[in-house]
């Protein structure tokens, strides 16, 4: 059992209460697990088919693995449940913003020097803001009182 080496798909399965110590779990099967909540077309992009007969789990793994670090098993509903949380708990009322164009306003005023006349998905938003460092990230608590009163939470 080789799960340990995929961190990102161990830890999706450990929150899914899955045993990764189950003596009677293969490669194969916890790949088959995560491979049920991934997208057929977004697990054939990236070359992850079950195919009869096929049971190399390990080789699964590594391309669920992949999946996983580049955020592509996350639809546009998750990534704006995500962002919501996100900037909610940065002191926003998510639930106030309701376009995308919203969700880049509040971005630009938490962190200015970053987000300035940007525009895209939510997605896009999200992978950006978590790209930004620690330190990046907490500048938003001294940009929230910039974001407009009835956006902003009694946190």
């Amino acid at each position: 059992m080789s799960i340990h080496q995929f961190p990102r798909c161990a830890a999706y399965l450990k929150g899914m209460r899955v045993n990764l110590n189950d003596p009677e779990m293969t490669d194969y099967w916890f790949a088959v697990i995560l491979g049920d909540r991934i997208a057929g077309d977004v697990l054939e992009k990236a070359g992850v088919r079950f195919e009869r007969g096929m049971c190399d789990g390990h080789k699964l793994l590594q391309g669920i693995e992949q999946i996983l670090a580049q955020g592509l098993h996350r639809t546009g509903v998750q990534a704006s449940e995500a962002l919501k949380a996100f900037i909610g708990s940065r002191g926003v009322k998510a639930s106030k913003l309701k376009t995308i164009q919203d969700f880049w306003k509040v971005a630009e005023i938490l962190w200015p020097e970053h987000f300035e006349d940007k525009i895209g998905s939510l997605d896009q938003l999200e992978t950006q803001i978590r790209s930004l460092s620690k330190k990046q990230r907490q500048a938003a608590r001294q940009n929230v009182m910039r974001v407009p009163a009835e956006l902003r939470s009694s946190i």
